[in-house]
């Protein structure tokens, strides 16, 4: 079996989050779901980085995955996506959404891979030198055309708060 569905029971937003804000800064949530996942060969758990200084030091590039559309006005996939994206300095963005970047923010994806619409909420994952994989970024803003890179919610930044929310170590 190559997929899981599962009830959600809950979802918490980050409290920083504002829905209709411009900019999508803090798009982070955590969703609490009735029943646990079953870990097998297609569902696996992913390591969060506390720091992610180690790990943007060997990779300038990460995976993207995801459901959503490959073009404005497509479709969304019924099979998952992937993508090898590059990294970007977070001026590429500013420059080309016109809009300041945060220190919770990353840059990633160019005009032929990037994110697109439906697709927040996306993880974008590295892979530590170890062979562990970490989840770097969060889909947060998309272009609707499906051009410009894409602007992810840094996951180490978040580390704290999702750390208070589970009552658990990271």
């Amino acid at each position: 079996k190559q997929e899981m569905r599962v009830q959600v029971q809950a979802i918490y937003p980050h409290p920083g989050f504002t829905p209709n804000g411009i900019t999508k800064q803090d798009n982070i949530a955590l969703i609490e779901t009735k029943q646990a996942f079953t870990f097998g060969d297609y569902v696996q758990p992913i390591c969060l980085p506390e720091d992610d200084g180690d790990l943007l030091d060997d990779n300038k590039k990460g995976w993207v995955t995801g459901w959503g559309y490959q073009k404005k006005g497509g479709s969304v996939n019924h099979e998952l996506q992937q993508a090898l994206i590059t990294f970007d300095d977070n001026e590429v963005c500013e420059k080309t959404w016109s809009r300041n970047m945060y220190d919770s923010e990353i840059c990633a994806g160019d005009g032929s891979k990037t994110i697109c619409n439906n697709d927040e909420g996306d993880p974008l994952m590295v892979q530590a030198p170890s062979g562990k994989w970490f989840m770097h970024g969060n889909a947060a803003m998309s272009d609707p055309d499906c051009k410009l890179p894409g602007i992810f919610s840094k996951i180490s930044f978040f580390c704290k708060w999702i750390s208070a929310m589970t009552d658990e170590d990271i």
